[in-house]
């Protein structure tokens, strides 16, 4: 389901590019996912971070989705931080 979301999301954008480039990218988004979902709490937070992002584009208030989403992104940022230097091999430096 996360991955339907994100696949709507980028088809929302209208950007058919967008779309094919986050296909290829796709890959080490979901090794992250793999490290950083089964961390107490993750997948909770991550349903409840969607669906604000869901209800901003549901209220069609894209002040609101930006914020949404970067608060995610952020919270997001704070696993992917540590996990890059606990696995050197998945960065993408």
């Amino acid at each position: 389901m996360d991955r339907e979301f994100h696949q709507l999301l980028l088809a929302f954008t209208g950007f058919k590019k967008l779309t094919w480039f986050a296909e290829t990218a796709w890959v080490n988004v979901d090794r992250a996912r793999q490290l950083v979902l089964p961390v107490q709490g993750r997948v909770a937070d991550t349903l409840t971070e969607h669906q604000a992002i869901f209800q901003a584009f549901q209220r069609r208030n894209p002040a609101a989705a930006r914020v949404a989403m970067q608060a995610q992104l952020g919270r997001l940022m704070s696993f992917l931080t540590p996990l890059e230097k606990e696995h050197p091999k998945f960065s993408l430096q």
